[in-house]
This record gives structure tokens, sequence and C-alpha cells, in this order.
């Protein structure tokens, strides 16, 4: 069951899915971990685009003008990794979204894992030289505004899967990126906090 729905994921990419069923979580090996509460800047965090800022316990994306507005965490690479982050969405009247950027090569190339507050969706893409894919969105209840979720990805080879509020919604096979850096990553006009980075691999 779990072989067909992955193959199916590939034959369908860029589609509305429903959410899988009977997959079971990635594991991967504990051997480095990194925790952010974002209570002090740190040199880490390399901004790519927007407006971020460390400020009352969190770390908040305010420009509301670009395209896209990323963050990068130049620490360390990952290959296998599962990283979690809790996320507000605060406003934005055309997008409203959080999200996870993991196997960053640098600020142009990576993969994206996001939750939209004004999207009944949850979305993968591959962000290259610049241009973003959809490689695979399903069908899920958006997020409400004002209010705290996580979400999660748990990556292993060529295997992705995305949770948003501890719900495996996606569960995928590409292997655009193999290792690269962990980050964070909002749309358009969306002004959004994030608390509580947590993320182990190798």
């Amino acid at each position: 069951m779990k072989k067909i729905m992955l193959i199916l994921s590939i034959l369908f990419s860029g589609c509305a899915q429903k959410p899988p069923k009977d997959a079971e979580q990635i594991k991967v090996s504990m051997e480095k971990s990194y925790h952010d509460d974002f209570n002090l800047k740190n040199n880490f965090w390399k901004v790519a685009d927007g407006n971020w800022n460390f400020k009352d316990g969190f770390l908040i994306q305010q420009e509301t003008s670009n395209s896209y507005n990323a963050i990068i965490n130049s620490k360390e690479k990952f290959s296998h990794c599962q990283i979690e982050v809790d996320f507000m969405p605060i406003g934005g009247r055309w997008d409203a979204s959080g999200g996870i950027i993991f196997r960053a090569q640098d600020n142009n190339n990576y993969y994206i894992i996001r939750a939209n507050a004004l999207e009944d969706n949850f979305s993968l893409y591959t962000y290259i030289n610049g241009s973003r894919s959809n490689l695979i969105e399903v069908e899920t209840k958006a997020p409400e505004i004002k209010k705290w979720h996580t979400i999660k990805v748990v990556a292993k080879n060529s295997h992705i899967q995305g949770y948003l509020d501890g719900k495996l919604l996606i569960d995928y096979i590409d292997d655009t990126f193999k290792s690269g850096y962990i980050g964070l990553w909002t749309k358009a006009d969306s002004v959004t906090k994030f608390d509580n980075l947590q993320v182990k691999g190798k």
C-alpha cells in the first residue's frame, strides 16, 4: 500500500490529493541536533529575502512586498533530517503562510514545505535557481489565523514526509536535493511568527 501511494504521488505531482493513509513515519538517526527558541539572535541565521526579526521570544517575518521571504540557518547541513517548527500566521491579504526550508544549497535552491491560512492545502515545492515548482499539493483544512500550528518535515534519502499539526499529509519521493541547510519561509504579504525550531538527523 505504501509503495502504491508513493507511485501515485509521482504520477499526479502538483495536483491536489487526499492525505496518505496507513503510511509509517520515516525514522532518522539522531547523530546531531539543533534547537532554537528564538529568544536570542544568533549569527547562523542569514536573511535571503524579507524582514526577519527576533522579537519578544519569536522570529517574525514582516515584509509584505516580496514574492517570497526566506531565512537560512548556516550552522550545519543535514541529509537525513526531522525538522519541526511552530508558526502563527498573523495576517496577509493575499497570503498567510509559514513554511520550512530544507536541504538548501544556497538562497535560490532548496525544498519548501508550507501551510497557508488562506488556502485549504498543504504543499511541497522545489525552489531551483530562484523558480518555485509545486511537487505535490494535498487538500486539508487551512490553519487558523492568529493561532499556533506545527509543521514537521522528515526526509531520508529521496523519501519526504510532511506533517501539519501532527497529521501526516505528504508522503513523496524526490531526489532533487540530497543534503543542505535548513531555514524558514513565507510568501507575499504574509506576516508570520515562528517559535520552537527543532532539528535532528545527520
